[in-house]
């Protein structure tokens, strides 16, 4: 099951000693979101990562790395992407 990026972001350690936020996996994740409203909801997030083509373990990383960077945010509950024209 796909946790939501919300959460997962919460609990960045599980799972990223393999996963790695790679340019084109932080690309495709920001597409996905840019293209689904600038957020990530419980009910959008299966979607978005499926359009990103990424796992739960890679999801973790790029959102860790758009946090990071302050690229995105968290703000009630839901992924709030910072870039592409997102604001």
């Amino acid at each position: 099951m796909i946790r939501s990026l919300t959460i997962t972001a919460v609990v960045l350690a599980a799972g990223m000693a393999h996963a790695q936020a790679t340019p084109e996996k932080v690309d495709a994740l920001i597409k996905a979101i840019a293209a689904n409203g600038c957020e990530v909801t419980p009910e959008n997030n299966a979607d978005i990562l499926a359009a990103a083509g990424l796992g739960d373990d890679d999801a973790q990383a790029v959102v860790a790395t758009l946090l990071g960077l302050g690229s995105a945010t968290i703000e009630d509950g839901k992924l709030r992407l910072k870039t592409a024209g997102c604001e």
